[in-house]
């Protein structure tokens, strides 16, 4: 065999009888118990896999009984695993998984209720346990000491966290509608309605989100904290998981300088209080893209096993993730072109890589694949492809080529040059904050001198994908669709300023402990700037989610203060319902209100038949408030007030103590 190939590893036929012995029963036995829990017809693909689960298991038998035999099949098998330089073991084991994941998303089904939740999710399980078995690798990781690594990951977690996970209710002060929406679908995992998590709930996200957001509710409850508690953890692990990444693509220095200003970045604190599925963006780029280099580099079939898992598992979160399916092998075309020889010997780990992304994702594919509406419906609420492009024609008057050079560049500028001004993170700046911004241009142009190093052609590719998908929805930028680029951004002025404090250091050799001390300080004084600005400047003059959310959130902290004996009516018609910020229903689930969409007095209206009444007026149905003190008077009259604005009037009535 020629040096330059890989060599392919040995699996005992004793491991191969094993595997196809245990993994046919183990599928026999699945398809049994759910053949009889199948709809109607459904059954028939149970009895196809109970008879391929036969043959897989027979022919594990037959080899502890005759030994290995050559024929047809297992010539196939031994001519692919020579062909991708795996053993017959790998082979066989990623066949099951795959059989194991189709397993899976039969058992799961396309409705709330799971059809047999215990095959489901055991079989997902079992997949996920075969790929990993397949790509398991036994050589020593060159990283830091696991004491060194623990404790400085453990260091910037906890940074991280008390900047994400402290006064949740304050900083934002408001429950946004989109929030409470998604706590209610979360909810419903608690309360038994659902426990589909290869599905999509409200607003055709994945179920996947609902569910883990379900635990900081469980363990919290029906609160601000518990709904926002999984986006602060998952923001603070990304932090970790970049130091991670860029000193496994760079140094230890550029890595913290990376982590501790992504730990400070205002950007990123403000989505990792929200209890929104966007901050997932962070980590899944991180992980996917940063096993894939490494996989790539190193050579290390695991790591590809990582990167394939990894791809796969961030689709279940935001729709973002769906443009790890272009870089991914945008960036595997660019170094197969550069370095042809590595990608022969990296073939069986691209294979893996596919295979482990494929029974990852399976289940919410298949999904997909037969409710194609849920696929599309995120994409089209934000796309700019079909008839947005000739309606915005019609309305400036500009051809396509000016409207998407504004595109384009509107979605580029989002990083250091134009101001968010969505709601979602109106700060009055970009993503990177006037100093950042110089920074990440120092780390850019220090980049560019390695032209051919494919690290930069990673952090091209990942930028890239970015943009585009910024530029290719409706009115960039848009804050919520740059959680992906912060890491990225911040991994490019770590780079820049550790090139800048080297530079110094070879200048002023004597020096060099001190400066590389007051580096980090300096590091420090920026991230406490950014912080700064986040918890006492943007923060409390925020006007999160607009008036009738702040609405929301008052009235729902009034409510607490009432039991279910309570009717509530709420007279906001025609600006907003009790229902139309959701909010309110997820932080006050024991009042049933009703709403009261027409004049006072109007017959079509609600009648009140109890005697603990609380009517809730937005200032605008003034007259409406008027005349209901005149049909119930004795009430007591309440005006809720915002920081600058009059918010809603209470009037309550109840029986005399």
């Amino acid at each position: 065999m020629n040096s330059s190939e890989p060599s392919t590893p040995r699996g005992t036929q004793k491991q191969l009888n094993l595997l196809l012995l245990y993994g046919g029963l183990i599928l026999f036995f699945f398809h049994l118990v759910l053949r009889q829990a199948l709809p109607s017809g459904g059954f028939l693909g149970s009895y196809w896999f109970m008879g391929i689960a036969l043959l897989i298991g027979g022919f594990g038998l037959r080899g502890f009984i005759f030994g290995k035999r050559s024929d047809w099949v297992s010539k196939c098998v031994e001519n692919s695993a020579h062909y991708l330089y795996l053993s017959p073991v790998q082979i066989a084991a990623l066949s099951l998984a795959v059989l194991f994941s189709i397993t899976c998303t039969l058992a799961a089904g396309f409705s709330g209720r799971m059809i047999h939740p215990f095959v489901s999710l055991v079989s997902w399980a079992a997949a996920i346990g075969l790929v990993v078995f397949a790509g398991w690798e036994r050589k020593p990781v060159p990283l830091l000491t696991f004491k060194v690594l623990a404790t400085t990951l453990f260091l910037l977690f906890i940074t991280a966290f008390l900047l994400r996970g402290l006064n949740l209710t304050v900083y934002p002060s408001v429950l946004s509608g989109d929030e409470g929406a998604m706590g209610l679908s979360s909810v419903f995992f608690l309360s038994g309605l659902t426990d589909n998590i290869f599905i999509t709930g409200w607003y055709s996200f994945p179920a996947m989100y609902y569910f883990v957001q379900s635990f900081g509710i469980a363990l919290l409850g029906q609160t601000t904290i518990g709904l926002r508690i999984t986006a602060a953890l998952v923001g603070s692990v990304t932090v970790a998981v970049l130091f991670l990444v860029m000193r496994s693509m760079f140094n230890a220095r550029s890595a913290l300088i990376a982590a501790l200003l992504l730990a400070f970045s205002s950007f990123h604190i403000h989505f990792s209080r929200l209890g929104l599925n966007n901050i997932w963006d962070g980590l899944s780029w991180l992980l996917t893209l940063g096993s894939l280099w490494w996989a790539w580099n190193h050579e290390r079939r695991a790591a590809y096993v990582a990167a394939g898992l990894f791809l796969g598992l961030s689709q279940y979160f935001y729709v973002s993730a769906r443009g790890l399916f272009a870089a991914v092998p945008l960036w595997l075309l660019i170094v197969s072109i550069l370095y042809p020889n590595r990608l022969r010997r990296s073939i069986s780990g691209i294979f893996i890589m596919g295979i482990s992304m494929l029974v990852m994702f399976l289940p919410l594919a298949w999904f997909y694949v037969c409710n194609p509406v849920e696929f599309q419906a995120p994409l089209q609420r934000v796309t700019i492809l079909g008839g947005w492009v000739a309606d915005e024609m019609a309305r400036t008057g500009q051809g396509m080529a000016e409207i998407l050079i504004a595109q384009f560049t509107g979605s580029l500028s989002g990083l250091t040059v134009a101001p968010f001004q969505n709601a979602w993170f109106d700060s009055g700046y970009p993503l990177l904050r006037p100093f950042s911004g110089l920074l990440f241009y120092l780390g850019a142009g220090l980049l560019l001198f390695r032209w051919k190093d494919n690290r930069l052609s990673l952090i091209v590719v990942w930028l890239t994908v970015i943009i585009v998908t910024g530029a290719l929805s409706t009115n960039p930028p848009a804050p919520q669709r740059y959680v992906a680029a912060a890491p990225l951004c911040y991994m490019v002025i770590g780079y820049g300023l550790d090139g800048a404090i080297r530079f110094v250091e070879q200048s002023i050799q004597r020096w060099r402990r001190l400066i590389a001390f007051m580096s980090i300080v300096v590091v420090l004084i920026i991230g406490f700037e950014e912080a700064g600005f986040y918890f006492y400047d943007y923060s409390p003059r925020a006007g999160f989610g607009g008036y009738p959310t702040r609405v929301a959130q008052k009235l729902a902290d009034h409510l607490q203060e009432y039991d279910d004996s309570w009717e509530v009516f709420f007279v906001g018609w025609p600006r907003m319902g009790y229902r139309s910020i959701l909010s309110t229903v997820y932080l006050a689930p024991h009042i049933s209100a009703t709403d009261i969409n027409n004049p006072w007095g109007d017959p079509t209206n609600p009648v009140p038949d109890g005697d603990k009444l609380l009517f809730v007026f937005l200032p605008q149905r003034q007259a409406d408030l008027d005349l209901c003190m005149q049909q119930y008077p004795g009430g007591e009259l309440i005006s809720v007030h915002g920081l600058q604005e009059m918010l809603f009037y209470m009037y309550r009535l109840q029986p005399a103590q």
